[in-house]
């Protein structure tokens, strides 16, 4: 029977890692070889396996939980008290090492079955009062005896004191403020602390509104139809939505409306990526190439080796029909590279492209001209966002770059090669997805399960859990506000989702999924009124996420949002990483983490049936 599970096991293993093959066979802008079309072909028949196994699989743990619990109950009847006694030292060597953690033990046929549980079954006031601000991210204890039942950790309050201890407190704080001479001869570090605790106090309140909010939360989703290939960004400010993809177009929709306002004609290659300028830089690109009128200004970036500026039509000064120019490309620019991601310095006045050559270049927004052409990596930006006037990039090969822009010069500040791993973190080298910039602090998204926080400063990274089975993939992150919204998709099922976090702790706080959502591989978000939230979703959907208020009256097309248990714990290491980390050198086997290069720039075929292939072939 041992030896039946372990092949299954294996297996399992080995369907999971067929079918992040294919993810990825599927995003590569390049002709795949017969073998590469025949393994996508086999997509559907591969996840049918897997899915079979895994079913199986939790068949048999549940019988064999009721036959270890039927033993447990008859050998239960002939314990003796010393054993009795065991049990009660045990719970409580566990109470007094964990500290204030609450301990949520889970059985071993548990484990790889969490529950998603509605909003709606929580105590939510309870678990507010469970959310600390100090040691914000979850800990791991490690149990006197490794062979008991795993345990999950997560943050709760401090412990509630006993009635004698709150009169000691009582007693305390009277005495201190009865004597105002030993109150003074403190001095400052008593004023201190006592603003300290103020501040965590109004902090912790803050955190507990917003965890309640997204707890609470309905939302409901709108799919868009459009475009005719997979869509590889998207970008969005105030009521105006950008969507690139890889048809050749981008196209321009109103969030209010949910409609489609424009298409843009003009790219021969893979749209991948775009920027809307915000109201004040856009009227500085208008004011440099000639446009009379105000108007949002777009900026895109292709794999047919251009940027291209676009004029919106939609004006951010005066009526809408005073608007002559909309539409139109104003200017374009050959970069001699495909370009994979584009961004705006407002301060420098400049246009930032990253190439799939791993090169990052400045360009005069006024006159187009190069300003700076350097390669910063041995294969493909993946993610470039300007943050603070800082420049930060990151690739495939698994690196983050932060640059500084002075005299249209780029300065590196900071390269990833030599961070560490915060203390029982193990890292492994994985194609960077997606990236977001908050606070100084960068998080990024692989093909593993956790969300890698990197503090640049300290020059360490930490994780935060993503997804809650042992496969799955992190392709984009967004920060609005204080928080985090990271997609998150499940390799078995083939289905994304949006897991919400606070920021800066990062606390788990919801989960957005409608169970309909293909992967997600872009990720933004926007504000319609001061208490609605509009998330977009781009893959091969592209999709509206409206967060309505805790106080809405929804009707049934609303989805409550999820809490999922295991994302509020500690972040386990995904499947390949607890194999390899940085300090090892030896070489990876197949199938695992790897540094890849970004493919050449050729679509797909027109005739390819599967959905995540490209239908366009350039001339």
């Amino acid at each position: 029977m041992a030896a039946a599970r372990t092949s299954a096991a294996l297996e399992i293993r080995k369907l999971r890692k067929k079918l992040r093959q294919i993810e990825n066979l599927e995003r590569i802008d390049r002709e795949l070889t017969d073998d590469e079309y025949y393994k996508i072909d086999k997509k559907d028949k591969t996840r049918e396996n897997l899915l079979r196994l895994l079913a199986t699989q939790n068949e048999e743990e549940s019988e064999g939980s009721i036959t270890a619990s039927t033993k447990s109950e008859i050998s239960g009847q002939g314990q003796n008290t010393s054993s009795i006694a065991t049990d009660d030292f045990s719970a409580s060597y566990s109470e007094a090492d964990l500290g204030n953690v609450e301990v949520t033990v889970i059985e071993h046929e548990d484990l790889n079955d969490f529950e998603q549980i509605d909003v709606e079954e929580l105590e939510v006031e309870e678990q507010e009062d469970d959310v600390i601000l100090k040691g914000s991210h979850t800990v791991r204890a490690e149990s006197a005896d490794t062979s008991l039942r795993s345990t999950e950790i997560t943050n709760s309050p401090e412990p509630v004191p006993s009635s004698a201890d709150s009169q000691t407190k009582a007693k305390s704080v009277s005495s201190t403020s009865d004597s105002p001479q030993k109150a003074k001869s403190s001095g400052s570090p008593t004023k201190k602390k006592a603003k300290k605790n103020e501040q965590s106090g109004k902090d912790c309140a803050k955190l507990k509104a917003v965890i309640h909010r997204w707890r609470q939360c309905r939302f409901g989703v709108v799919e868009m139809e459009g475009h005719s290939d997979l869509i590889t960004d998207v970008c969005a400010d105030g009521k105006l939505l950008v969507s690139a993809s890889r048809d050749t177009t981008l196209k321009l929709w109103d969030l209010d409306t949910l409609t489609e306002v424009h298409s843009y004609g003009g790219h021969t290659g893979t749209v991948t990526s775009v920027v809307i300028l915000n109201r004040d830089d856009s009227l500085k690109v208008c004011e440099s190439v000639d446009v009379d009128v105000g108007e949002r200004i777009v900026i895109s970036g292709s794999l047919d080796c251009s940027y291209k500026v676009w004029c919106t039509g939609l004006d951010v000064i005066i009526p809408p029909s005073t608007v002559i120019r909309g539409g139109q490309a104003l200017r374009s620019v050959y970069t001699y590279n495909p370009v994979t991601r584009v961004g705006f310095h407002s301060a420098a006045g400049a246009i930032v492209t990253g190439s799939d050559g791993g090169k990052v270049e400045l360009w005069d927004a006024k006159s187009g001209e190069n300003l700076e052409s350097t390669r910063q990596f041995d294969s493909a930006i993946t993610g470039l966002k300007v943050h603070g006037g800082l420049v930060y990039c990151c690739s495939e090969e698994g690196l983050v770059k932060m640059f500084d822009v002075k005299d249209g010069h780029l300065s590196c500040l900071f390269a990833s090669e030599n961070v560490k791993p915060a203390p029982g973190c193990n890292l492994t080298e994985r194609p960077i997805r997606g990236m977001a910039v908050a606070m100084d602090t960068v998080y990024y998204g692989d093909e593993g399960t956790n969300i890698k926080v990197l503090n640049w400063k300290k020059g360490e990274v930490s994780k935060l859990m993503n997804h809650s089975e042992e496969f799955g993939m992190t392709d984009s992150l967004c920060y609005h506000g204080d928080t985090l919204l990271a997609s998150s998709y499940n390799l078995d099922t083939g289905k994304g989702s949006i897991n919400v976090r606070y920021l800066p702790e990062g606390n788990y706080m919801s989960t957005l999924d409608d169970q309909e959502t293909e992967r997600i591989i872009a990720i933004t978000s926007t504000t319609l009124s001061s208490d609605r939230i509009t998330i977009v979703t781009a893959g091969l959907q592209l999709k509206i996420w409206t967060v309505e208020p805790t106080n809405s009256e929804g009707g049934g097309d609303l989805f409550s949002s999820k809490f999922i248990t295991r994302l509020a714990g500690v972040a386990v290491d995904s499947e390949p990483e607890s194999d390899t980390d940085f300090s090892e050198s030896e070489p990876e086997e197949a199938g695992g983490p790897r540094v890849r290069r970004m493919g050449s720039n050729l679509s797909k075929k027109p005739e390819e049936a599967s959905s995540w292939m490209s239908w366009c072939a350039l001339l």
